[in-house]
């Protein structure tokens, strides 16, 4: 009997254990099986400002809470939920962008950890103000706070508030 020991290096697998005692047939024709194992690689997904949830899916992908194991080679999508009044920026590795959209897909994951961040950014309104004379020559107006706008025209008020934004005057 002998001990054989796998040989070859594959990238993204873990080499399996050396197999004591085989026994070599006579005629030379024994086969030994090695089954090597694929790793897992840590991918970490987050969400900033205006992100409300960001998830990760795929076949061989587990995990939860913006922390996942995905073996080599598998396809993962990430997907961010906006909170209203927010707009995607994109799913960014660092600070380089790696998509403008609300899902991204890694087509095959590699040999190293992975974090990705969804951006997002607040929807910014614009609101022109006339200015003008009423019929009794008094002039109308409105006042902006933050994201809720105040209308007077002497005899009413009417308010408008938009959330999670910031209004901008010109």
């Amino acid at each position: 009997t002998i001990t054989v020991s796998p040989t070859e290096t594959i990238t993204g697998f873990t080499k399996a254990a050396d197999k004591t005692g085989v026994k070599v047939s006579a005629d030379g024709n024994t086969v030994v099986k090695f089954i090597y194992t694929r790793n897992s690689y840590t991918l970490t997904i987050s969400g900033e400002t205006g992100i409300a949830s960001v998830t990760a899916s795929g076949t061989y992908v587990t995990g939860s809470n913006g922390s996942y194991e995905v073996k080599y080679e598998a396809t993962v999508t990430v997907t961010a939920t906006l909170e209203t009044g927010y707009s995607i920026v994109g799913w960014f590795n660092g600070t380089e962008e790696v998509s403008d959209t609300l899902t991204y897909t890694i087509d095959s994951m590699g040999t190293a950890a992975v974090t990705l961040t969804a951006k997002a950014v607040a929807n910014t309104y614009t609101l022109k103000v006339y200015r003008e004379k009423n019929s009794d020559n008094r002039f109308e107006s409105i006042s902006v706070d933050g994201n809720q706008v105040t209308y007077n025209d002497e005899t009413a008020r009417y308010e408008v508030v938009v959330p999670n934004t910031t209004i901008k005057v010109d």
